[in-house]
């Protein structure tokens, strides 16, 4: 009987590790266009190897790196949003399970249009200084960086197309650069036709809420 018993939990155990196995491997996005194939993907730290990048699976913790003139459109699992990537961008798969929707835009620019989602459920793009948070929309986030002789500085730009969309800016006072200390989160709710653009150089940073620059519409128009 104890024999049958431990037979029977080690047979539960076995096909519990195989259902997490099999939930980790789900895929997480597919490439469903891409204008060339100039595309990096790195998986837990390895280059991975690809002829066609279109149909191609992605997975949570992946990311995904565009060339020069290099467009690029995913559909996430579930079928709730669309995410365009433009040439030269950096971005990464963070989470995306249990309704938890998280993308990491490292450099460059992407454009997300994501159905209405359900009771509990998120989707987020973030980047170093802001988070962009919606319930079905159609926006966007870019994120460019600048090196002058004297000083280096980076820009994030949350901007909406359609909706509505809730921004967490983070910014630092040349007080608080002073003193090292964090940046303070400053909340922005823009609609369409509207933008927060996040500006900081050598540790500072601020945050406007304006209306959305033209060459930004001009740019997902093409």
């Amino acid at each position: 009987m104890k024999k049958t018993v431990k037979r029977f939990l080690f047979a539960g155990a076995f096909l519990l590790a195989a259902a997490a196995l099999c939930a980790q491997q789900k895929p997480a996005a597919v490439i469903e266009y891409s204008s060339g194939d100039d595309i990096v993907i790195i998986r837990q730290g390895k280059r991975v190897a690809f002829k066609d990048p279109i149909g191609l699976d992605l997975f949570q913790g992946d990311q995904v790196q565009t060339g020069k003139g290099v467009f690029v459109e995913l559909s996430l699992s579930g079928g709730g949003a669309v995410v365009k990537l433009a040439e030269n961008t950096t971005f990464v798969l963070e989470r995306l399970s249990d309704g938890q929707t998280s993308l990491q835009l490292v450099y460059g620019r992407i454009r997300a249009k994501v159905e209405k989602l359900a009771g509990s459920d998120t989707f987020a793009v973030r980047s170093v200084q802001a988070v962009a948070g919606v319930r079905g929309t159609d926006f966007g986030l870019d994120v460019v960086a600048s090196r002058s002789v004297t000083a280096a500085s980076t820009t994030t730009s949350a901007y909406c197309f359609e909706g509505s969309v809730e921004v967490t800016a983070f910014v630092r006072s040349d007080a608080l650069a002073a003193e090292s200390l964090e940046a303070i989160p400053r909340a922005f709710v823009i609609a369409a036709g509207e933008m927060v653009r996040v500006e900081g150089e050598t540790g500072k940073s601020d945050a406007v809420k304006t209306t959305l620059d033209e060459s930004i519409q001009s740019f997902w128009k093409a």
